[in-house]
């Protein structure tokens, strides 16, 4: 249900399910397939790649390490267009103490055509859910192809 507050904002309320608890719910569910995908995350550092059969690889990048949380990346390197892309690309935070994983940032293929990270905001509870939500999917759908295995990745030379 939309109300318009006035001609340029438009409020959406969500839906009754849609609450905090939920979404805290959710990053329960995250951190708990990010259990079962990668449950050496703690020891891990720098780029790890799992590979599936017939499945693209999953690669993992771990951009912080601190006592209580770890920040890293979960791409696939798309091939589109002759060239390797990461589709999809999302930033999370694993709250170790909580036991929970949170989506931080979506990077999209932007109106320029380029991909650019869309940091999520406290307000947007919205995006919050939708992000949380695919984040979700794709960790199980990840687990049921096989995923799990995660081998330490050479630093490239630049």
């Amino acid at each position: 249900m939309h109300a318009i507050v006035d001609d340029s904002v438009l409020l959406t309320r969500l839906a009754p399910g849609h609450r905090l608890a939920h979404l805290m719910r959710e990053y329960e569910r995250n951190y708990e397939r990010l259990q079962f995908l990668v449950p050496e995350l703690r020891q891990l550092c720098g780029c790890s790649v799992s590979h599936a059969e017939a499945e693209p690889d999953l690669y993992l990048e771990v951009l912080d390490q601190a006592a209580y949380t770890t920040t890293m990346v979960l791409t696939y390197a798309l091939e589109i267009d002759g060239t390797h892309q990461p589709e999809p690309d999302v930033q999370v935070r694993v709250y170790h103490d909580a036991r929970m994983a949170e989506v931080l940032a979506v990077r999209e293929l932007g109106p320029s055509g380029r991909f650019g990270w869309c940091p999520l905001r406290q307000s947007a509870m919205s995006r919050k859910w939708r992000f949380n939500r695919f984040l979700g999917k794709w960790l199980a759908y990840c687990l049921q192809q096989g995923h799990g295995q995660f081998e330490r990745l050479a630093p490239s030379s630049a």
